[in-house]
């Protein structure tokens, strides 16, 4: 007598995807596209932060906001205090608990054991060119506030972890 294998749809599974890398690799543009392919919801704790930074008053909706004088501000009340990351990070990792997602996010690969992980890599120099292009700035201001943005989120996630 032989069993029947029933195969699980996408929905039934808890499949959780996480790409990560640094500004300017392509991770969203990435991201959208698998989650929609596959039918995952897509989170970014990217979008969840500037969600927090329009609750702080912040216009936060416009491409390239990070990179704004506007971005680096909220930038600044988040390195005094850390309670905007950690709300989202605990929010994503509801999310992942949950499954079927798929979370574009900074620090995600490193808080959950499982799932499969995606660390996009781009030069510095190709990635301050995208970043240029995207927000319509000078590659040298685009690489000059890449470098400070990125070393000021860097010293948020340490001292969170």
């Amino acid at each position: 007598m032989s069993k029947k294998v029933e195969k699980k749809t996408t929905s039934e599974k808890k499949i959780v995807v996480c790409i990560s890398g640094m500004a300017g690799t392509g991770k969203s543009t990435l991201a959208k596209k698998i989650a929609e392919k596959y039918g995952l919801n897509y989170y970014s704790g990217g979008d969840a932060l500037k969600a927090l930074a329009a609750d702080e008053n912040h216009n936060s909706k416009s491409p390239g906001w990070w990179e704004s004088p506007e971005g680096l501000g909220f930038l600044a009340k988040r390195e005094q205090d850390l309670k905007f990351d950690k709300l989202v990070d605990n929010k994503l990792k509801e999310l992942a608990q949950k499954g079927n997602v798929l979370l574009d996010s900074w620090t995600m690969p490193w808080l959950i054991d499982y799932g499969f992980k995606i660390w996009l890599a781009a030069s510095i120099n190709k990635r301050a060119e995208r970043i240029a292009k995207r927000d319509n700035m000078v590659k040298s201001d685009a690489m000059k506030v890449l470098k400070e943005k990125e070393a000021r989120t860097k010293n948020i996630y340490k001292k969170l972890y």
